[in-house]
């Protein structure tokens, strides 16, 4: 639930609140598509190193997604 609000709030420019909701996400349920779409906010708010990060959890955890991101942002 955490993770499709924070879609959500991400889609109405409420980012505050989508950190908010992607961190609990992350925390309660770490799935690569979590880490993904907060890997995507991070990297939106210019923080490079923590959407690396994200990215490459992300990829770790199978979301085939996060490859292309880690490939084409990440050292």
């Amino acid at each position: 639930a955490y993770l499709q609000r924070g879609i959500y709030y991400h889609s109405r420019k409420k980012n505050e609140l989508a950190m908010e909701d992607f961190d609990k996400s992350v925390k309660y349920m770490p799935t690569g598509e979590s880490f993904y779409y907060r890997a995507a906010l991070y990297y939106e708010l210019n923080k490079t190193t923590e959407a690396c990060r994200d990215w490459k959890k992300s990829a770790e955890l199978g979301y085939p997604a996060a490859k292309k991101e880690v490939n084409k942002y990440c050292p």
